[in-house]
């Protein structure tokens, strides 16, 4: 899990949870586990945050679809996602 100060401008923790109920399925959190495997194995920095939003929002299920993800898509902190309201 990941954490965000109260402070941060953006989506804090608390306010993603809505979000990911709906979306985390079988098919998901297996994806999302095993591209954070996967990654464990690079010498590539990351936040697994960036990980959820590329699984959650844009479909991504294999690290190779998540390293191609990273080339077009910030994943520096601080962390900006919000969901939208029709992803809810």
């Amino acid at each position: 899990m990941w954490l965000f100060s109260n402070s941060q401008k953006g989506s804090i923790s608390k306010d993603l949870v809505p979000f990911m109920k709906n979306h985390l399925t079988e098919e998901t959190r297996k994806a999302i586990l095993d591209i954070k495997e996967a990654m464990l194995h690079l010498p590539i920095p990351y936040a697994s945050i960036f990980i959820y939003q590329a699984v959650l929002e844009f479909g991504i299920r294999h690290v190779d679809e998540f390293l191609q993800w990273t080339k077009h898509h910030s994943t520096t902190v601080p962390f900006h996602w919000q969901p939208t309201i029709a992803n809810i």
